[in-house]
C-alpha cells in the first residue's frame, strides 16, 4: 500500500513533470515562431523589401508566368508578423518598398491594359490605401508594376487589374501601423507610422464601405462615387462627372459637350427586381431623362420619364413597366440617359410598398468600385474601435457591430454551384463570397459560377474569419462575437474533429465534403487557424490536436507542408501558432490607443 504522504509526494511529482513540458513546450513554440520568421525572411522578401507570394500560373501580364506576384494581402502579414517579432528592420523595409511602389498616391506610374501605355494613377485613385497586384515584366518590358484596366475594358480584361483595392491587406496594414507605433514611436517621413495610419483609415470608409438598404443603389455620399458611375455617349461629345455640395447634401452633376446622347449607368450585377414597383431619384436642372434597364442576356427594357425642369432637388418616380420578355430576376445595368446636356442625380432607389420600414446598414465592400460584393473573412471587429480613434469622422464601432450580424446572417446563406445545385448555410460555416442585392438580403456573387471563384464553400478565403474573430473575443468579449464562435460552429468543427480525427482545408457552406479545389486535404494553414480558435473558445483538448498537427507538418528548417514558398501556407500556420501560443493577449496590447495619442 501507498501512504498518502507518498501519494501527495507522487502527485507533486507529476504536476511538476506536466508544469515543465508546459514550459518547455512553450520555449519550444517560441523557437519555432522565430525560426520559421527567419526562414519566410529569406525565402519571401527580396534584397530591395519586396515581399513575394506565389508565382503567376496564369501569365497574368504577357510576361509575368512563373514570377513571384506582391499582393497588398502579402504586405499586410509581412508587416503584422514583423511587428509581432518586434523587427523593425524588416519592418521598415518592406514598409518602405510598399509605400513607394503599391500605395496608390506614390505609385509612380501604372501600365494601362487598354492602351498598352505607362501613364499616371487616375486622380480619383490617388489616396492612402494600397493597389492589390504588383505583377512582374509586364508585356515583357521588364518592367513590373501596377497593370490599370479603364472601365471601357473591365469586362475583358478586368481579372489583370491591380489597382483596385482588397480591404483586408489595408485593415491588417493599419493594425501594424498602430503595433509599430506603440513599439517604435512614429517619427517623419514613412516612419510616421501613426498618421499614415489614420490617412489609411479615412480613405478606407471614403472609398470601400457603402450603405445596405433595401432598394438603395446610390446616395453620392461617398466621395468615390462618381467613380463608381460608368459613362457613354457619341464619339464627338465629352463628358464631366462632379460630386458637388450643397447645404450639407451631396450629389452627382453631370454635364455634356457637343453630345447629341449620352448617359450614365451603374452595374447591378445580377439584381432581382420582381418585386420592386418603381424607381425613384431626385434630381433638378433637366426636363426629362430615358431610364434604361440590361439584363445578363444582353435584353434592355426603356422607360421614358418627362417632368418640369426646377432649380432645387425634386423627386422623380418611375413606375417599373413589367410587360415583355425582359429577365426582371437578373438585371445586369441601370442607365440614364439625359434630354438636356445637363443633369443631377441623388438618392436613386427602387421601391415597393413596405419600403419605408427598411433600416440602413454600413457594410465593408470587398472592393472600391462601389460593386456590392462582400468577402466575410475580410471583417475584422477587432480593429473598428481603433479605426474609429484614428478616424473619429466615421461610425467604425457601429460598421464593426452590423458586421457581427451581417456575419450570422452569412452563416445562413442559399447558394448555388455550376451545375446549380443549392447549398442552403448550415449556420456554422461563412461563405467565401456573396453580395447584398436591391432587396438588402445576402445572395449569390454574380461572377461566382465561373470554376474560379465558388462562393458556396467555406475555404479558402472564410476559413480566415474564425481567427478574426478569436482576436475579436479576447479584445472585444462583450460584443456578441461569441455567438460566432460557439453554438453550431463549435458543435460542427469539434463533431468533425471527433469523427474523423482531423479538419480538412475547406467544406460546402451546408458542411458537406467536397472534392473540389483541394479542400478535401489538411493543410497547416487552416490547422494554425484552427489552434487559435479552439484556443479562444477555450478548448484545451482540440488546441492540443491543432498543435500536434502543426507539429507533424512542421519542418525544422522552419516551414510548413512540405512548400517553403507557399506563402499562404507559411503565414497562416504562423499567425494561428503566434496566436495560441500567446492568446491574443499581446496582439491586444500592442493595439491599444489612447485616446491623448490618437488626438496628435
Amino acid at each position: 500500500m501507498i501512504s498518502l504522504k507518498q501519494q501527495k509526494r507522487f502527485i507533486h511529482i507529476i504536476l511538476l513533470a506536466v508544469m515543465l513540458s508546459t514550459i518547455c513546450s512553450a520555449a519550444d513554440v517560441a523557437l519555432i515562431l522565430k525560426t520559421s520568421w527567419n526562414h519566410y525572411k529569406k525565402q519571401k522578401i527580396d534584397l530591395i523589401g519586396r515581399p513575394l507570394a506565389d508565382v503567376d500560373q496564369a501569365n497574368l501580364s504577357l510576361g509575368s508566368q512563373g514570377k513571384d506576384l506582391t499582393f497588398s494581402e502579402t504586405v499586410s502579414y509581412v508587416l503584422f508578423r514583423a511587428a509581432l517579432m518586434n523587427d523593425k528592420k524588416t519592418f521598415d523595409l518592406v514598409w518602405d518598398w510598399s509605400v513607394a511602389n503599391l500605395m496608390r498616391r506614390n505609385v509612380p506610374r501604372v501600365f494601362n491594359w487598354e492602351t498598352s501605355r505607362w501613364e499616371s494613377v487616375p486622380e480619383c485613385k490617388k489616396d492612402y490605401l494600397f493597389a492589390w497586384r504588383y505583377t512582374p515584366n509586364i508585356k515583357r518590358t521588364g518592367m513590373g508594376g501596377v497593370i490599370y484596366v479603364p472601365e471601357s475594358s473591365l469586362t475583358s480584361f478586368g481579372w489583370r487589374n491591380g489597382l483596385d483595392v482588397a480591404p483586408d491587406g489595408d485593415e491588417l496594414i493599419i493594425a501594424s501601423l498602430v503595433m509599430a507605433h506603440n513599439q517604435w514611436g512614429s517619427r517623419s517621413g514613412n516612419q510616421n507610422y501613426l498618421n499614415f495610419a489614420k490617412n489609411m483609415s479615412h480613405d478606407l470608409w471614403d472609398k470601400c464601405v457603402a450603405i445596405r438598404s433595401f432598394g438603395l443603389i446610390e446616395t453620392f455620399e461617398n466621395p468615390s462615387s462618381p467613380d463608381k458611375w460608368f459613362s457613354y455617349g457619341d464619339q464627338n461629345g465629352n463628358m464631366s462627372k462632379s460630386l458637388e455640395e450643397e447645404k450639407g447634401n451631396t450629389f452627382l452633376q453631370v454635364q455634356s459637350f457637343n453630345s447629341t446622347w449620352f448617359g450614365i449607368g451603374r452595374y447591378l450585377g445580377g439584381a432581382d427586381l420582381r418585386a420592386m414597383d418603381a424607381l425613384v431619384f431626385k434630381t433638378r436642372d433637366n426636363c426629362g431623362s430615358t431610364l434604361i434597364l440590361e439584363d445578363n442576356f444582353g435584353q434592355k427594357i426603356e422607360m421614358e420619364k418627362r417632368y418640369a425642369s426646377t432649380t432645387s432637388l425634386q423627386e422623380v418616380r418611375v413606375v417599373l413597366n413589367k410587360s415583355g420578355s425582359f429577365n426582371w430576376s437578373n438585371v445586369k445595368n441601370i442607365m440614364f440617359q439625359p434630354m438636356d446636356d445637363r443633369f443631377v442625380l441623388d438618392d436613386v432607389r427602387f421601391v415597393n410598398k413596405s419600403s419605408a420600414s427598411q433600416e440602413k446598414q454600413y457594410v465593408l465592400l470587398s472592393n472600391d468600385r462601389g460593386d456590392p460584393w462582400i468577402n466575410p473573412s475580410y471583417i475584422m471587429p477587432f480593429l473598428y474601435p481603433i479605426l474609429a480613434k484614428l478616424d473619429v469622422e466615421h461610425p467604425w464601432e457601429l460598421l464593426g457591430i452590423q458586421s457581427i450580424a451581417m456575419l450570422l446572417e452569412s452563416k445562413h446563406i442559399t447558394l448555388t454551384n455550376q451545375q446549380g445545385v443549392v447549398f442552403k448555410g448550415n449556420g456554422a460555416l461563412f461563405p467565401d463570397w456573396c453580395s447584398f442585392g436591391v432587396d438588402g438580403k445576402l445572395g449569390e456573387l454574380p461572377w461566382a459560377q465561373d470554376g474560379v471563384v465558388d462562393d458556396y464553400l467555406f475555404s479558402w478565403d472564410a476559413f480566415r474569419s474564425f481567427y478574426f474573430l478569436s482576436l475579436t473575443q479576447t479584445m472585444l468579449p462583450g460584443t456578441g462575437v461569441s455567438s460566432l464562435l460557439k453554438g453550431k460552429s463549435y458543435d460542427f468543427l469539434k463533431g468533425k474533429l471527433m469523427s474523423d480525427q482531423k479538419l480538412l482545408g475547406g467544406y460546402a457552406i451546408d458542411g458537406r465534403n467536397l472534392a473540389i479545389r483541394g479542400i478535401q486535404y489538411e493543410y497547416p494553414s487552416t490547422y494554425g487557424v484552427y489552434a487559435a480558435y479552439f484556443t479562444a473558445v477555450g478548448d484545451a483538448a482540440s488546441r492540443m490536436k491543432m498543435l500536434d498537427k502543426l507539429q507533424g507538418m512542421y519542418d525544422r528548417r522552419g516551414y510548413w507542408g512540405g512548400e517553403a514558398k507557399d506563402y499562404y501556407k507559411q503565414n497562416w500556420a504562423w499567425l494561428g501558432l503566434e496566436f495560441s501560443h500567446n492568446k491574443g493577449r499581446n496582439i491586444a496590447a500592442l493595439l491599444t490607443i489612447h485616446d491623448q495619442v490618437a488626438m496628435k
